[in-house]
């Protein structure tokens, strides 16, 4: 009979450790995830696409904020995951040149199979110094793919 105790509180302690250990790496991972912008302290490369490449299949998310800070246009996503560090890829679409502002559709693309449900938020920066010339020509309506919210990106002549 003690026996039989010991090895149920074994078993339950084992159990719960284990429980411990999983929930802990999903709480660093989206630390991690959440902090990557602050330890890389780089921007992602704007890919210019074809439109006839087919581009990935990425996560839903939600463009909350933008926020310009020199040639980095630093936005805030929120999406599901937490586990994993997610694949961040940002492709311009192309550019309508005759529309007045002009109109670059780009395509945030954030990828990786990631089993955990949480609400992440995170700040990816995107490098649009490609577009600094339309940017002083009268400025440039950025439309991101899917999403509601457009960023007007315009500098002032020299």
């Amino acid at each position: 009979m003690k026996n039989n105790r010991i090895f149920s509180f074994g078993s339950a302690f084992i159990a719960l450790f284990g429980v411990i250990l999983f929930v802990g790496a999903c709480t660093s991972s989206k630390k991690a995830t959440g902090n990557q912008e602050a330890t890389d302290n780089s921007c992602y490369n704007l890919n210019i696409e074809n439109k006839s490449d087919k581009n990935p299949e990425g996560r839903i998310y939600e463009l909350v904020s933008f926020e310009l800070q020199g040639n980095c246009l630093l936005t805030v996503v929120n999406y599901s995951g937490g586990c994993s560090k997610p694949e961040i890829s940002v492709n311009l679409l192309e550019i309508d040149r005759g529309a007045y502002p002009k109109q670059a559709l780009i395509d945030l693309v954030i990828q990786g199979a990631d089993a955990c449900r949480e609400l992440v938020t995170d700040s990816i920066a995107i490098d649009i110094a490609y577009l600094e010339a339309m940017a002083r020509d009268g400025g440039i309506n950025l439309r991101f793919s899917g999403q509601q919210k457009d960023f007007f990106y315009a500098l002032p002549l020299k």
